[in-house]
């Protein structure tokens, strides 16, 4: 709006444009502007940061780059239950400074080792993983691994916990499509619209650009696999 200049009819000056249309400063919209493309990114990942939180890992990603600052973001909301602005920006901190050129991969296991538990309550979460006899609990055991087969290990050695969190999320999207694939059709959708135009087709528009989040989602190049 303000490159081209479309805001001129209604008012040439685009600072008062902009307070007439949403009542904040121009400095403000172009903070916001700046923090859009972590947001919406983190949005598409299913998260629902707040706008401090954006804040923080936009500053991040004027040091690092777009991909550094949302991982950072993904693996704290992954390892917690509750994110803070206190947390993200002490794991901010933590980290230190990072270059331009900095890993993702490997500021994700920093960020994980950050948010580990003390070496303490490590020990006390092993002990009662196993019976008085010495003899492993199973049950405990399933929860690690991605088959639930009796192995302290998953059968994948990259698999860990956030990975194991993953796959979960994904039989369940997988299982939610296919249920959704079941119940609509080319036909009943025209009929809905036909019918009820102004119900159906915010309905339809919506099932769409959700649908194109999913495909934003998975799309990069997967891996041969046998």
């Amino acid at each position: 709006m303000s490159t081209a200049k479309l805001h001129r009819e209604e008012n040439p000056n685009f600072a008062e444009w902009i307070w007439e249309k949403w009542e904040i400063s121009e400095s403000n919209l172009y903070r916001l502007i700046d923090e859009w493309r972590v947001g919406e990114a983190l949005a598409n990942l299913g998260h629902k940061p707040l706008e401090s939180h954006v804040r923080k890992m936009t500053e991040l990603r004027r040091q690092t780059s777009d991909k550094v600052a949302i991982t950072v973001y993904d693996t704290i909301a992954r390892c917690r239950t509750r994110v803070t602005g206190d947390l993200v920006e002490k794991v901010v901190n933590d980290l230190g400074f990072l270059p331009k050129d900095a890993d993702a991969a490997d500021v994700s296991r920093r960020v994980r080792d950050l948010l580990a538990p003390p070496k303490e309550e490590e020990e006390t979460e092993t002990e009662n993983e196993v019976q008085g006899d010495g003899v492993p609990n199973i049950t405990s055991l399933g929860n690690d691994s991605p088959n639930g087969e009796s192995s302290p290990n998953p059968s994948n050695s990259k698999g860990d916990p956030l990975a194991t969190k993953d796959i979960k999320r994904l039989q369940d999207a997988l299982g939610a499509l296919q249920d959704a694939a079941k119940k609509v059709n080319k036909a009943a959708a025209r009929r809905a619209v036909e019918a009820q135009p102004g119900v159906a087709v915010p309905l339809v528009q919506e099932i769409g650009s959700l649908l194109q989040q999913i495909d934003r989602a998975v799309a990069f190049k997967l891996p041969k696999t046998e």
